[in-house]
């Protein structure tokens, strides 16, 4: 069992466990966000349709707050710098490639100096359309703070202090893993 830091990556990984399976990969279509209504807001789905173009399908609204700007519809690669982008391309391509789940705990920084302290998980399902992947991830807020989110956008993720794949039935990949940041 993976040792999840917060609730929110926990509630993700049990409710992606529970749901049907094509092979190894749950479907889009048994994928109903009213299930997980308690991590909802921090709930993203993308869609993975070439290494270098993630792009949002759905945000919630703690997504949105934290960002700065509802994302949906864009790529999550344009809004990261080249050396984040690099990274996260590897470790996506991976990801999508074994297929596996990850988790990262790391610090997101915002604009007007606001930092959070949060632990991401992901994991992917079958689209059900072509050869494409969607990626279902949730984040959980480690470090309460009396300072609002709102403050300022996303401005940076740090490179992860945690980074670990989740074995979903294929195994894991081997090899280094590029660092965030």
């Amino acid at each position: 069992m993976v040792a999840f830091l917060t609730d929110p990556p926990r509630r993700l990984y049990e409710y992606w466990l529970s749901l049907p399976k094509n092979g190894l990969l749950p479907p889009r279509s048994a994928v109903n966000p009213a299930d997980i209504k308690d991590i909802l807001p921090h709930l993203a789905i993308a869609e993975w349709n070439v290494p270098g173009e993630l792009k949002y399908r759905l945000a919630g609204t703690g997504v949105v707050e934290r960002y700065g700007f509802d994302p949906t519809g864009r790529n999550v690669l344009d809004l990261i710098d080249a050396e984040e982008k690099t990274g996260m391309v590897h470790n996506i391509t991976r990801i999508m490639g074994t297929p596996c789940g990850a988790r990262s705990v790391r610090r997101e920084s915002y604009d007007r100096d606001f930092q959070q302290l949060v632990e991401h998980a992901v994991f992917p399902i079958d689209s059900e359309r072509d050869d494409r992947l969607l990626l279902i991830a949730v984040t959980g807020l480690l470090k309460e703070t009396d300072a609002r989110i709102k403050s300022g956008a996303l401005s940076r993720m740090e490179r992860p202090r945690e980074f670990e794949f989740i074995d979903i039935g294929a195994g894991v990949p081997t090899g280094e893993v590029i660092q965030i940041g």
